[in-house]
């Protein structure tokens, strides 16, 4: 056993195409979750094998990301129900991004997505309700709406304008 190891021919033709084959069909999944309250998960899992006739490698892993909205805006009976977004496999051992499989359309409107990407607008909101320009049942109303309302816009756009 000691010669085979020190041999090229079992580093060459057998080790190496193993170990290659092993990386090249080794694949992390990773799935894409949001809830309306613009909280996300993120579910991933390692596989050997191709998408769809795959074996489990690992447990499945989730992470999940409460959204500013949720922090700011507690809701104490609130049940995340996460709708898919977005999905992938991630093959050569989750380096290499192997296209997608794309969920539902996204549940926020325009005023949440903002309220969540712009630090510094959700800032702004909150101080207006902390001097009583607004008030939270107002801002909630306007960020839970399913499209953005003409309210949202109007804040939206004096933000811009700042």
């Amino acid at each position: 056993m000691k010669r085979l190891l020190k041999s090229w021919v079992f580093w060459v033709f057998i080790a190496l195409p193993l170990g290659a084959t092993a990386a090249y069909f080794t694949y992390q999944r990773r799935d894409n979750y949001e809830c309306v309250c613009a909280s996300r998960q993120v579910r991933s899992q390692w596989h050997f094998g191709f998408s769809g006739t795959s074996v489990p490698l690992s447990a499945i892993s989730e992470t999940t990301r409460t959204s500013r909205f949720l922090l700011d805006f507690p809701d104490p009976v609130h049940a995340h129900v996460w709708g898919f977004r977005q999905g992938s496999p991630y093959y050569l051992l989750g380096t290499s991004w192997g296209g997608c499989g794309v969920g539902g359309r996204e549940v926020r409107n325009d005023l949440l997505r903002s309220y969540e990407a712009v630090p510094k607008f959700a800032d702004s909101l909150q101080a207006r309700i902390q001097r009583g320009e607004l008030t939270p049942a107002e801002v909630l109303a306007a960020l839970r709406a399913p499209e953005t309302t003409a309210a949202g816009n109007a804040w939206m756009a004096e933000w811009k304008v700042d």
